[in-house]
C-alpha cells in the first residue's frame, strides 16, 4: 500500500552536522493549548526522538516549547527541514505569519518564524524591523509537504518546497545568535495542522541533498494519481474522484456506455513526460473505447488494438497491439520529453521501442478513466490499480510493478 505518511524513518545521527531531530515533536517538549498546562522538555546536543507508531501529530491551535539552547546559531550556516500538512489559509496582521510551524527566540524575544501565511510558505524574521518573505505555491491543500530552509552566514537564505526551489536567494540579515526553538507557535499566533520530521543541521545543504531528502520521505513523489481498486485516490494528493455508474470492489467495473471515473482537473497539465500503468480485463472490443483520456494523453482500443496517444487532437499514436480479451493484463505506457513512447503488456514492450509519437500536449479536459468527457467512448470491462506518473519509468520499474501486482489478478 502506498504510504500517505510524510516520511520514511530517516537514518538519523549518521550525519555529523545534525544537531537536532524530532520525528514526532510531541514525544518530548511541550504541548499546550488554552486548557492544557505547559510541560517543558530539555533537548541538548544530538537528539533523536521517535514515537512508538511513527505517526505525525495533528494540532489545533496548540504549541510545543523547547526552552534550552542547543548548538543552534542563527549567525552561522544552518539548514532547517520539516514536513507539514495544513488547510489553514489565515493571514497574519502586518508582517506576522498566520500559521507558524516553527519559531526561534533569543533572550525571550522572537527572532524568526517559519510556516504558512495566506496559503504560502513564509519566513518571518526580525533584523531591526519585522520582515516577511513568501513563496508562490499554494500549500494549504491538506497534503504533506517537505519544507527546507537554508540559512547562510552571509545573511541570505533560500527555501525549498518538496525538493524544488521556492524562495530564491533573499537577504535576512539576522543578528541574534543561539536561538531557542518552539514548535507550532509564534507570539499570539498558533499553527493549525500537522508537523513531523523536524531536523536541524549546522551547515548549509545543497540542492542535491535537498532533493534526496524529499524523495526518501515519499515512496514515489512522481505518482500523481493512484486508484488501487475503487474510486479513491491513494496517492499523497488524495484527489477528489467522482465515479459515475461504476461498480467497485476488488476491481472497478465499467459498462461501456454511461460509466467512468472523473479524476478532476488535468493532473498532467504541467508535465513534459509521463507514465501510466493499470490492470484491465476487456469484455468487449466493439467501437472505440478510451481507458485513460484527457483528449491528448490517451490510451484507447480501436479495431481490436491498443493505441497510445500523446496528442490525440493531432493523431499519430503508437503502432497498435492486439488487445487480449477476457483475461486480466497489465498495461503500461511512457512518453518522454522528446515524444518517444513505449507501450508494455505484462511488463514487455509491444510497440517499436522508443517510437516517436510527438511531445506531450496538455489535456483539454479532466482526466477520465473508462470514458471521455462526453460519455461517447466508454470502456467495457474491468480496470484496477490505475497509476499516473509525471516522469518516464524505466523498463525495469514497469516489469517489477507487473511482477509485484500480478498475483492479485
Amino acid at each position: 500500500m502506498y504510504s500517505q505518511q510524510p516520511y520514511s524513518k530517516p537514518p538519523l545521527l549518521t550525519d555529523p552536522s545534525l544537531v537536532g531531530a524530532w520525528l514526532n515533536p510531541l514525544t518530548k517538549g511541550t504541548f499546550k493549548d488554552a486548557s492544557v498546562s505547559q510541560n517543558n522538555g530539555t533537548l541538548n546536543g544530538k537528539v533523536s526522538l521517535y514515537d512508538s507508531n511513527d505517526e505525525a501529530e495533528s494540532l489545533n491551535q496548540g504549541y510545543i516549547d523547547i526552552t534550552t539552547n542547543y548548538s543552534f546559531d542563527e549567525t552561522n550556516d544552518v539548514t532547517i527541514a520539516y514536513s507539514f500538512k495544513t488547510t489553514d489559509t489565515s493571514q497574519g496582521a502586518s508582517n506576522a505569519i498566520g500559521n507558524p510551524f516553527l519559531a526561534s527566540s533569543n533572550g525571550g524575544s522572537l527572532t524568526m518564524a517559519t510556516g504558512v501565511d495566506n496559503g504560502k510558505v513564509t519566513l518571518h524574521f526580525y533584523n531591526g524591523a519585522w520582515n516577511k518573505t513568501s513563496g508562490a505555491t499554494n500549500v494549504s491543500d491538506g497534503v504533506w509537504h517537505r519544507l527546507v530552509y537554508v540559512f547562510k552566514s552571509d545573511a541570505t537564505f533560500k527555501a525549498y518546497l518538496d525538493g524544488k526551489l521556492e524562495i530564491a536567494d533573499s537577504s535576512w540579515g539576522i543578528t541574534n545568535a543561539h536561538g531557542i526553538f518552539s514548535f507550532l507557535t509564534q507570539s499570539g499566533n498558533r499553527a493549525d495542522g500537522s508537523i513531523s520530521n523536524v531536523e536541524i543541521y549546522n551547515e548549509t545543504k545543497d540542492e542535491n541533498w535537498i532533493n534526496w531528502d524529499y524523495k526518501r520521505r515519499v515512496p514515489d513523489p512522481s505518482l500523481l494519481l493512484w486508484l488501487p481498486y475503487g474510486d479513491k485516490d491513494y496517492s499523497r494528493y488524495n484527489r477528489a474522484i467522482i465515479g459515475t455508474n461504476i461498480a467497485v470492489g476488488n476491481k472497478i467495473t465499467l459498462n461501456g456506455a454511461a460509466s467512468r471515473i472523473d479524476a478532476g482537473s488535468d493532473i498532467l497539465a504541467n508535465a513534459t513526460e509521463a507514465s501510466v500503468a493499470f490492470w484491465i480485463k476487456v469484455d468487449s472490443l466493439s467501437g472505440v473505447q478510451r481507458m485513460i483520456d484527457n483528449r491528448n494523453f490517451s490510451i484507447i482500443t480501436l479495431s481490436g488494438g491498443i493505441h497510445f496517444f500523446s496528442r490525440l487532437s493531432i493523431g499519430n499514436p503508437t503502432t497498435p497491439y492486439p488487445m487480449p480479451v477476457s483475461n486480466f493484463v497489465h498495461i503500461s505506457a511512457t512518453i518522454s520529453t522528446t515524444g518517444l513512447a513505449n507501450v508494455y503488456v505484462n511488463g514487455v514492450v509491444v510497440n517499436p521501442p522508443n517510437e516517436d509519437i510527438g511531445t506531450l500536449l496538455p489535456g483539454t479536459t479532466n482526466i477520465f478513466i473508462g470514458n471521455n468527457d462526453t460519455f461517447s467512448k466508454g470502456y467495457d470491462g474491468k480496470i484496477s490499480d490505475v497509476r499516473i506518473y509525471d516522469e518516464v519509468k524505466s523498463p525495469e520499474f514497469i516489469q517489477n510493478l507487473y511482477k509485484q501486482t500480478r498475483n492479485f489478478y
